[in-house]
């Protein structure tokens, strides 16, 4: 019973430790580029730059959620994190549609899908009205 008790604490312990691909990436990301498309095209409508790394912590982690099968919806902005001037992870999303709300981004060789949650679509739609959330 102990030596189960024992895997079992091991196995907690270094599974916290654990930080997924999506957050490795965008960790230490120093700035954010926000791009909102015109409804139904790839037109950039509006663009908001951040250094404020609030902003940044808070939307990388609504990227690092569960992931998705990735659905057919016009995308209606894209998030770019840069570190040093360097692009790290450019990810795509669709946020004022409840039945079609998700992150698309790309790592490595892979295209991934992740929900894009309430909280997220709530924020992103008051950064296109202008307003702040942090």
């Amino acid at each position: 019973m102990k030596k189960i008790i024992f895997c079992f604490l091991v196995t907690v312990v270094m599974s916290c430790g654990k930080q997924s691909e999506i957050h490795k990436q965008i960790a230490n990301s120093d700035s954010l580029v926000i791009n909102f498309n015109q409804q139904g095209s790839n037109i950039i409508d509006k663009t908001i730059i951040t250094t404020e790394r609030n902003a940044i912590n808070e939307l990388s982690e609504y990227i690092d959620a569960p992931a998705k099968t990735i659905s057919l919806c016009p995308m209606a902005g894209n998030l770019m994190f840069y570190k040093k001037g360097v692009l790290v992870v450019d990810a795509s999303f669709t946020y004022d549609n409840d039945s079609c709300r998700e992150f698309v981004l790309k790592l490595g060789d892979r295209v991934l899908s992740t929900e894009l949650s309430g909280k997220a679509s709530e924020v992103l739609n008051h950064l296109k009205q202008g307003e702040t959330f942090y």
